[in-house]
């Protein structure tokens, strides 16, 4: 059940590790003690923190986050409008120069976007931003998984160690006490070999557990991205386990697990987007404002241009949205 509980959810201090300030980190992490030169002494918060701290993906993934935000700026923005300024002043033609028969103008041109676009841009960005965030929550996640797991690895690992070092201790005092019996002739040879056969055995088994060892201190390591082996200051708990059913189990899962909330996510930015690309097959109109002076007379007029949707009315993008849309539910 304790498996299945770390599968389930984020712990709650994700969060606060993620956005810790350096000194936080830092006073937590001179809690550790080093044993030589490359070999650290470090509890299981230690590993999260520095797991959470320095993972490559994790911090390339906040950083997607802060993209994600910049683009919910950029859809809120309006479209800029426009200045026209023409003028013909020159001399042409031979003529006398005489700029008040020739021609100024000055076109102020105010884009208007329909189909609520701005709205709809947003929308898909807010709701991407949510998405990128319930991601790296759900990597989170998995990392803290995967280091807890090497974290009962390797003590589980020293505890056998331990196991099989006393193991031999008694072995090499069973073997003693076997020699001195079999020079006083009360056992026989064959007894004494056994016991000695045996101890080989046993220093066997050790071996195999040191080995166990390294590759369980190598594999932390290499997971928390330190060059040197770790040890362990915390000691193997014995495992709580919540009487909890499997449809409880499964509600917990669909209510907190951050990857199903990042594909929910997903499917609401793919719904979101197909309304905006289907908003976009709608043209959108330029009002213009027109002031000119022609032969001394001023003019002034008002126009607006509208695109006729003959042709290109987005229908390749409205496809490829309706596609992703589908992804996302499946």
């Amino acid at each position: 059940m304790t498996v299945c509980a770390l599968f389930l959810t984020v712990p709650a201090v994700y969060s606060a590790q993620a956005q810790s300030s350096t000194s936080q980190t830092t006073a937590s992490m001179s809690t550790s003690t080093t044993l030589s030169n490359d070999t650290l002494r470090l509890s299981l918060a230690d590993v999260e923190l520095r797991l959470l701290r320095d993972n490559p993906a994790l911090r390339v993934g906040r950083l997607d986050e802060s993209l994600a935000k910049g683009d919910v700026v950029t859809a809120k923005l309006k479209q800029n409008p426009q200045v026209n300024v023409n003028a013909d002043i020159g001399p042409t033609g031979g003529e006398r120069y005489n700029p008040n028969s020739k021609q100024y103008g000055v076109q102020y041109q105010i884009p208007i976007e329909r189909a609520n676009k701005r709205g709809l841009r947003t929308d898909v960005a807010e709701r991407a931003t949510v998405f990128t965030a319930a991601r790296i929550r759900d990597a989170a996640r998995e990392l803290l998984v995967a280091a807890r797991f090497a974290w009962s690895d390797l003590q589980a690992a020293h505890a056998s160690l331990r196991i099989s070092e006393s193991t031999v201790a008694t072995y090499e005092r069973l073997v003693e006490l076997s020699r001195s019996r079999f020079d006083a002739r009360q056992i026989a040879e064959a007894e004494y070999s056994r016991v000695v056969v045996e101890r080989g055995k046993a220093l066997v088994e050790r071996d195999g557990r040191q080995l166990a060892v390294r590759q369980a201190e190598t594999a932390l390591a290499t997971l928390i991205g330190v060059s040197g082996p770790i040890v362990p200051r915390d000691t193997l708990r014995p495992a709580t386990r919540d009487q909890m059913s499997y449809d409880s189990l499964v509600l917990l899962a669909l209510v907190r697990r951050p990857d199903i909330a990042a594909a929910r996510a997903n499917a609401d930015v793919a719904a979101a987007d197909q309304k905006l690309q289907d908003a976009i097959a709608h043209p959108d109109y330029s009002l213009s404002f027109d002031y000119s002076m022609q032969q001394t007379i001023p003019l002034y007029g008002v126009s607006i241009q509208v695109p006729i949707p003959q042709y290109n009315r987005n229908q390749g993008e409205r496809a490829k949205a309706a596609v992703r849309q589908t992804q996302a539910r499946l």
